[in-house]
């Protein structure tokens, strides 16, 4: 007993550092496939489509070994090989990198350039997420000889597993890229892997499952020269049905992240703390639930659950509607960093918690339902029927679960929500939930007329639920909602203050400008053309409200390439018609929906000027358009002369990140120079000019640019109106920039700076007298 109770303890310590190691991939490498294949919608489904098809291929061929063979070898083999394999991925990553750049198509996404993605994807990910997706299979198999119950096995294993994959989520998106980098971390998962494995070969160097074909197995009085492994038999109809209420659940599962995560960031503030804290909340419900089910199993189906998660689903689009008021009582109570980050925690823990605890239960449960349809292998003669083991019954169940997470992203990402909004695509999820549960309940002929009466009760919540989920009216000056749409990335409002002056919004936080501050993102457009003495093509990077665009796009011999992350953006540049000029209209523009660092990475095409817009620095992913590594694949398609105009808003910067931008920026460009874009102590924003030789204002071309027909109306417009007024913006030449950098660090995609410390200092208020400094 002692034996088997010391064996057991082992392989939940593997199990648990397993999880951790697995979730810490998946977090490190999810950041590197999007610094080269951008953070775009299309570029982060294709990612996770990837990761979900290797794992439910890796549960299907964990299905396939021979079940005489060693369960401890297999899981030495298989942690062996991903701990290699992570040791190596840095440098894999670079190669994708360059067969990316090289090969996919810059531009609107098409069927070839999506196909081309999903394969470059597949082809970095595939081999270890089949690794992961067999590693349960085969544990489930190694402590199915401990307990008496597979279903208990998987709960434990579960609830550990999941909790270790909780903390590795937690750990590499807060701590491993801010002391390690995101390289150290990955070789820190790596080896915990190999350790894994050497831990496994000395725990169990003695045990009989190591070598079945030369020991009896454990408690066993017969001299058998191959150990019994015990299965059942599934008629195969019922298994086929069974798997797909499976795939469904697992599409459910997913379709709720991926729904709760935009209903949510419209809360909170958009930073890898706030998917840091979505993602350890989801997994630590999980872990849970595995551990809960185990106390429970008597009480909950697979079905009931599914029924229950469906019910939780309704009830979370309630919670959603109400949330908003509760955050602003919150936040006036709010006054350190830490309350802010806790009153996060708490809004995510009131919708993921409780039915993440549900579906934690459930994966345990869906094998106790294949239990419920099997029968042992002597009692049934029937040739339609499969014969399972433990870990083939485990390998179905994580195949089906993770095939219909496959579905998930591309189904309700990419084409319900954006169609049936976020409301809708919720009563969707929750209605496919519970019948998902009904005809789980009937399969298993667990159905009696207590469900009956909680049918009833889903069907009076299902008519009560809330009929908007439209959040648009952050601040008090939001009077009127002119135009919503749930984009494939982000839900985007167009509104009204009680002056009819228009704003654009993003997730109902982000202001992407609007009337209001026109006056300053016209100067944007045309303080950097004016600068540049002979510029012909130009690249911007950003649209947003079209008004900087319109003022380059005003200085009609040039040609403009103009990028835009967000594609419903650009669809809603005819609301800011009257101020924007119909931008989108102009025969000089080209609008493109892409990441900008991957346009700036792959395209093959040379640039006179580069315009890079002003960009949220304490967002996730944003932090990448202030790297080393954009800066330099920036300077590579500037032609000789060319520039790279940075707009800097000095308002979300403090001091020390402000360094670590200009060092960032001087470590690329040889020759910077800063310009205000004009004197404002309320939201002042820096312009960094670089180039790569000597630059001198030629004062003949200058002049030429304001002579252009119609140009001098314009420039007066924006207090421009002479030369004299251009230059009285100049201010940080080259020498002073560098004392100002001196001994900074550098914002790096391996140890990204802004991403870390810019949340961090927004909640602790640090921004807001950088302005006057």
């Amino acid at each position: 007993m002692q034996e088997t109770k010391g064996s057991l303890y082992h392989l939940l310590v593997v199990s648990i550092f397993s999880g951790f190691a697995a979730l810490t991939y998946e977090v490190l490498w999810l950041r590197k496939l999007g610094d080269i294949v951008g953070a775009s919608a299309y570029a982060m489904h294709i990612v996770l489509t990837a990761f979900f098809l290797g794992m439910a291929l890796g549960g299907a061929w964990s299905t396939r070994w021979p079940r005489e063979e060693s369960p401890i070898r297999y899981r030495l083999w298989l942690e062996g090989s991903l701990g290699l394999y992570g040791l190596l991925s840095p440098a894999l990553f670079s190669l994708l990198g360059w067969v990316y750049t090289s090969f996919v198509p810059t531009g609107e996404a098409t069927l070839w350039s999506l196909t081309l993605r999903s394969l470059l994807g597949l082809s970095i990910l595939i081999i270890p997420t089949m690794l992961m997706g067999a590693t349960l299979p085969v544990l489930v198999q190694l402590v199915d000889r401990h307990y008496p119950s597979t279903t208990d096995t998987t709960g434990h294993l579960y609830l550990w597993n999941t909790l270790g994959a909780a903390i590795g989520a937690a750990t590499a998106g807060l701590l491993l890229p801010r002391y390690l980098g995101i390289h150290g971390g990955i070789y820190l998962a790596g080896t915990f892997n190999l350790l894994i494995a050497l831990y496994i070969g000395w725990v169990f160097r003695d045990d009989p499952l190591r070598y079945p074909h030369q020991h009896t197995p454990l408690h066993s009085n017969t001299t058998s020269p191959a150990t019994h492994i015990p299965s059942t038999s599934i008629p195969l109809t019922q298994l086929i049905s069974a798997l797909t209420l499976i795939a469904l659940a697992g599409f459910c599962a997913i379709s709720y992240e991926i729904l709760w995560t935009r209903g949510l960031m419209s809360l909170l503030g958009n930073t890898i703390y706030s998917f840091s804290a979505l993602l350890s909340t989801y997994l630590l419900g999980l872990a849970l639930g595995g551990g809960l089910y185990t106390r429970l199993r008597g009480f909950l189906s697979f079905g009931a659950l599914q029924w229950l998660i469906g019910l939780s689903g309704l009830t979370s689009i309630w919670l959603l509607s109400r949330l908003p008021q509760w955050q602003q009582q919150w936040l006036q109570q709010a006054q350190t960093e830490t309350l802010v980050l806790s009153m996060e925690l708490a809004l995510i823990a009131s919708v993921f918690l409780l039915p993440c605890v549900l579906m934690g239960m459930s994966f345990p449960a869906m094998l106790a339902h294949l239990d419920t349809l099997s029968q042992e292998d002597d009692t049934t003669k029937d040739n339609d029927t499969v014969h399972a083991t433990a870990r083939k019954q485990i390998g179905w169940v994580v195949f089906a679960n993770t095939l219909g997470s496959v579905l998930a992203p591309w189904l309700m990402g990419m084409w319900w929500l954006p169609a049936l909004h976020l409301r809708n695509a919720l009563v969707l999820a929750a209605s496919l939930n519970m019948l998902v549960g009904i005809f789980a309940l009937t399969q298993s002929k667990q159905w009696d007329v207590r469900w009956f009466v909680v049918a009833g009760f889903g069907a009076l919540l299902l008519l009560g639920v809330p009929s908007d989920l439209r959040h648009w009216k952050y601040r008090a000056d939001d009077t009127k909602l002119v135009h919503y749409k749930e984009g494939i990335a982000a839900s985007i409002a167009v509104v009204e203050d009680k002056h009819k002056r228009r704003r654009l919004k993003l997730n109902n936080r982000f202001s992407m400008g609007g009337q209001v501050g026109r006056f300053g993102e016209l100067r944007q457009g045309h303080i950097p053309v004016l600068l540049h003495p002979n510029a012909r093509k130009v690249l911007a990077l950003g649209v947003a409200t079209g008004h900087t665009l319109s003022a380059i796009a005003s200085h009609q011999t040039l040609k403009i390439d103009a990028i835009e992350l967000i594609p419903g953006i650009l669809s809603l540049l005819p609301a800011f018609e009257k101020t924007n000029e119909a931008v989108y209209k102009q025969k000089n523009v080209r609008l493109l929906a892409e990441d900008a660092r991957h346009y700036v990475a792959s395209t093959k095409k040379r640039y006179d000027l580069i315009i890079a817009d002003l960009f949220h620095t304490y967002k996730a992913g944003v932090g990448g358009l202030y790297t080393r590594e954009h800066f330099e694949k920036a300077k590579k398609i500037l032609r000789p002369g060319g520039i790279y105009f940075q707009w800097l808003p000095l308002y979300q910067l403090t001091p020390q990140a402000l360094r670590v931008v200009i060092k960032t920026f001087s470590q690329v460009f040889p020759h910077v120079h800063g310009w205000f874009v004009y004197l404002n102590t309320h939201t002042p924003v820096l312009g960094l000019m670089g180039t790569t030789a000597p630059y001198t204002v030629r004062w003949l071309a200058l002049q030429h640019r304001y002579k252009q027909r119609g140009m001098s109306a314009r420039l007066r417009r924006v207090a421009l109106q002479s030369p004299i007024h251009l230059l009285s913006m100049y201010a940080l030449d080259q020498k002073t920039l560098s004392t100002l950098a001196k001994d900074s660090p550098l914002n790096t995609n391996n140890f990204p700076y802004l991403e870390l410390n810019l949340p961090l200092a927004r909640w602790k208020k640090e921004w807001k007298d950088l302005g006057r400094k």
